[in-house]
């Protein structure tokens, strides 16, 4: 596999409301100012189509009509997870683009999933088991990008996590589930080891400046992934994975106008969380009823998402209550090309 060292990836992590989405942003932009090529992603990609069944599912958890038995949910809300972290994938190996990728959320967000779970009832696994069953659906998009050298986990000292939005987000946004996230994010940092490092936001006497978080995230990273200065060079702006390249390179023939398309990298660049649910339905939507085939870039990548239906076969329920039947062949065909 080539990727595997061409890739330098920071994944950052963490709760609700740590702080991750100025960081990012922070981030980004004093590597720009640098002369650093840096592309930020946001995870989940709501606005594809697998990403806005994982935008539903959150919002409304899986629907009854589905059948899916209870203890089997957290397996396929994982499962959609990594599959559309493979859509994400799959436009970025088809057009690479230099420098850095800049990951608001990852793999390691499971933690939430698997914390909703445990709350709710809803698995029949041990907490480790389930962390390790995450780990192991997003191997390969882990593998390819080098995620695990440079995994950055926000953290406050409070004692226990508050709701600050005005109006809750998703089914994550509780104070239980938060709590038992924790307890995940420290059994993934077990499993990665030295690629970890836990980064404090906000301590008991309130938020740390955003310089010195900023400058403590980029610490880590130039010794992780050697990340240096490039003064010389001119100020680069910072680069945004839009709808366009899910377009030309996975969903091909898809249909959807400029304005929803610059309204969503709008939305993701201010990390304007309202703007990008709503637009998301509108996008996803517009995909759906247009593209003509599915297009993978490689033997790899299909072959891992065979796998992950393999394992959770439901999976291929939610796609056919979501979309209906036509979404649902031409996507198993793409599979078998």
């Amino acid at each position: 596999m080539t990727e595997l060292s061409e890739f330098k990836s920071i994944d950052i992590e963490g709760s609700d409301q740590v702080g991750k989405g100025d960081a990012v942003k922070n981030l980004a932009q004093e590597y720009c100012n640098n002369g650093i090529d840096t592309t930020v992603v946001s995870l989940p990609y709501y606005a594809s189509p697998i990403g806005y069944c994982i935008r539903t599912t959150l919002k409304e958890g899986l629907n009854p009509d589905m059948n899916i038995e209870r203890e089997r949910e957290v397996h396929i809300k994982m499962s959609l997870f990594a599959l559309n972290r493979l859509e994400i994938l799959n436009s970025i190996l088809s057009n690479p683009n230099k420098g850095i990728y800049l990951f608001d959320r990852g793999p390691f967000s499971n933690a939430l999933t698997i914390g909703y779970a445990l709350t709710e009832g809803q698995n029949g696994n041990e907490i480790e088991d389930l962390a390790d069953t995450a780990l192991d659906l997003d191997k390969y998009f882990r593998e390819v990008l080098n995620i695990d050298r440079c995994v950055i986990r926000l953290q406050t000292e409070e004692k226990k996590w508050t709701q600050s939005r005005l109006e809750k987000a998703d089914l994550y946004e509780k104070s239980d589930v938060q709590e038992k996230s924790k307890e995940v994010y420290s059994i993934f940092e077990q499993r990665i080891g030295d690629g970890w490092k836990n980064i404090t936001t906000k301590k008991s006497s309130g938020w740390r400046r955003r310089e010195d978080i900023k400058n403590d995230c980029m610490d880590f990273a130039s010794t992780k992934l050697g990340i240096y200065s490039k003064r010389y060079r001119s100020k680069r702006v910072p680069q945004y994975l839009g709808i366009k390249e899910i377009q030309t390179y996975l969903y091909k023939d898809s249909d959807v106008n400029l304005e929803l398309r610059e309204a969503w990298l709008g939305a993701l660049k201010e990390n304007c969380k309202d703007d990008i649910y709503k637009l998301s339905k509108d996008i996803s939507e517009s995909i759906v009823k247009s593209f003509e085939r599915v297009t993978w870039y490689n033997e790899e990548i299909r072959n891992e998402i065979k796998r992950i239906l393999e394992l959770n076969p439901e999976v291929l329920y939610v796609f056919e209550y979501m979309y209906g039947e036509r979404f649902l062949v031409k996507f198993l065909n793409s599979l078998n090309e």
